[in-house]
């Protein structure tokens, strides 16, 4: 098994993969980290796109994580408050991070002309990935869902697509599109696919591509179990409080334990606005403890400026926040864009 980190981004518009597994062979499967601030194993791919239209629940039949008007909340946390205001004065008061290598004309971002930056070029061209199996998406906002990187995946594999595995409500934008084979998930609902079990689980986020779609569309972290292998991809997410996650300590008990991890380290300054939906590196080796992985990989910093921290500051912190629980940077650790791993050791 090898892990390949690999920025990636398709042309016009870009994208910070989730990820995409090729399934065919488990003894040989590779995981490519594409891009990001390092997005990485099992090749979940991010896009661009909209949201879904959802229809209101009953009280009898809604779910705790569901409201009545038909959009989602968190588990531990009411909403996630980032009303226009508060963007602007974090927009007016921030200090733009300094760039540690030069970005394309790419952006995560409905246009080419505003948004977020990319810093790092793609480590891999859409046209040189392996066949994909499997895609699952975390949530919509535009870092992780790009339409133009869906649209090149499903041309390079109409014959055989892609299984795609997406949040409650998203599926519609993919219809939109045309491209099939898409399985929509609520939290804690579980499919089968060639071999795997595929489980949407809860993590501490919110969704919105427009500025009147809050929470239309649900976010998710992801689980795939395999007889050798069990692996969680967080995607975006924030940590309940400072003391306690109750959505990964509950994750840690019902799986006992992971194999491999892909948590999220970067764009968490300033606290004020991104402590309730980025964890920082600190935070990022609680959530390691608390779901009892083995092994965990860094992913979210490096090829955006999402936020106000430098952009190479996440691992530091990280190597920081491991040496103060005593951690090894072996079982928690960093790759850089392009870097391939082998993981064989992981499996069982």
């Amino acid at each position: 098994m090898k892990l390949h980190q690999k920025n990636f981004s398709p042309g016009i518009g870009t994208t910070d993969p989730d990820f995409a597994l090729r399934l065919s062979q488990f003894s040989k499967i590779k995981i490519y980290c594409l891009s990001r601030k390092i997005p990485i194993v099992l090749l979940l791919l991010w896009i661009v796109g909209g949201c879904s239209q959802n229809l209101p629940l009953s009280a009898q039949t809604m779910k705790t994580h569901h409201l009545a008007d038909g959009t989602f909340k968190n588990n531990y946390l009411e909403s996630i408050d980032k009303p226009f205001s508060k963007l602007l004065k974090w927009r007016w008061n921030r200090v733009a991070p300094e760039p540690v290598a030069p970005h394309l004309t790419r952006r995560a971002s409905p246009v080419s002309f505003a948004g977020p930056e990319r810093y790092m070029k793609p480590g891999i061209s859409i046209e040189d990935l392996p066949h994909i199996d499997l895609i699952v998406i975390s949530h919509n906002h535009y870092d992780h869902l790009d339409r133009l990187t869906l649209e090149k995946i499903h041309q390079k594999q109409k014959d055989q697509p892609p299984r795609i595995f997406v949040p409650l409500n998203q599926k519609e934008w993919f219809e939109d599109l045309e491209i099939p084979n898409v399985v929509e998930m609520d939290w804690w609902e579980e499919q089968q696919y060639l071999g795997w079990k595929i489980h949407a689980v809860p993590v501490q986020h919110w969704s919105g591509r427009k500025l009147w779609d809050r929470n239309q569309v649900l976010w998710a972290g992801w689980v795939l179990e395999h007889p050798k292998f069990r692996f969680f991809f967080a995607g975006d997410t924030g940590y309940s409080n400072d003391f306690i996650a109750k959505d990964f300590i509950d994750l840690g008990k019902k799986f006992e334990g992971f194999d491999l991890a892909a948590i999220p380290i970067g764009a968490y300054s300033p606290r004020w606005f991104m402590k309730q939906a980025h964890v920082n590196p600190e935070e990022a080796v609680k959530i390691h403890q608390d779901i009892d992985s083995r092994y965990s990989v860094a992913i979210h910093w490096g090829t955006f400026a999402m936020a106000d921290e430098p952009v190479d500051e996440p691992p530091k912190l990280l190597e920081d926040a491991l040496t103060q629980k005593g951690i090894s940077n072996e079982h928690f650790f960093v790759m850089q864009h392009g870097e391939t791993r082998s993981l064989q050791f992981l499996l069982r």
